[in-house]
């Protein structure tokens, strides 16, 4: 059954159970005006070198410093795969997600967001996105806080491991980047010997 809403817009009714329990659905969120939901992946052709130094970049996106909106990233996932085998016993470096501001990243291959609904969405300002097997050029970017480590996996036969970060899963509120912010994949800890690697990505995120 419904009930009418106190002070709602005329006509709108709740539906509730027996006990008079309101029952809720999941539906669509709000569009906002200006911005949308959008969606981008990419990875590099080519092989990520066994023993990558620390500090390299590998793939960024930056939101434009002039857009007057924000960008909130709900979902980022990293799928790392091995191309040459490691050695027994041998130690994983460490890729990270980190924050970054100051400057564009340059090279690599531009990759381009896709709108998740088409109709409603106007483009995004997330402006810049790239991504590269060997590195980003970085000059005069500022690296700031780092928000997801992922531990490379060293292994004597092929695998893939994929690594998640999704901020709405457990603080349940998303990453916010402002105008000019942007998201890196930076090593962290320098990878691995012997094994090289293969990579892909992919990000979700909302702009408004």
């Amino acid at each position: 059954m419904a009930i009418k809403l106190i002070g709602a817009v005329s006509g709108v009714e709740s539906e509730v159970d027996s006990n008079r329990n309101q029952m809720i659905s999941a539906g669509l969120p709000a569009h906002p005006a200006a911005g949308g939901f959008y969606i981008a992946t990419g990875g590099p052709a080519g092989i990520v070198a066994a023993g990558l130094a620390t500090d390299v970049s590998l793939m960024a996106m930056r939101f434009a410093p002039a857009s007057t909106r924000k960008a909130y990233i709900d979902k980022f996932e990293l799928i790392l795969g091995i191309a040459t085998v490691g050695l027994s016993g041998g130690v994983g470096g460490v890729i990270g997600l980190q924050r970054f501001s100051g400057a564009t990243p340059t090279g690599g291959v531009a990759r381009i967001p896709s709108e998740m609904n088409d109709p409603l969405t106007t483009l995004t300002d997330m402006t810049s996105i790239q991504d590269s097997a060997a590195a980003l050029g970085v000059v005069s970017v500022v690296f700031g806080t780092e928000v997801a480590w992922f531990r490379q996996n060293i292994s004597t036969v092929g695998s893939v491991s994929i690594f998640t970060f999704e901020p709405t899963a457990g603080a349940g509120y998303p990453l916010v980047l402002q105008p000019g912010d942007g998201l890196v994949l930076r090593t962290r800890v320098a990878l691995g010997a012997v094994q090289t690697s293969v990579f892909s990505w992919r990000c979700i995120w909302h702009e408004a």
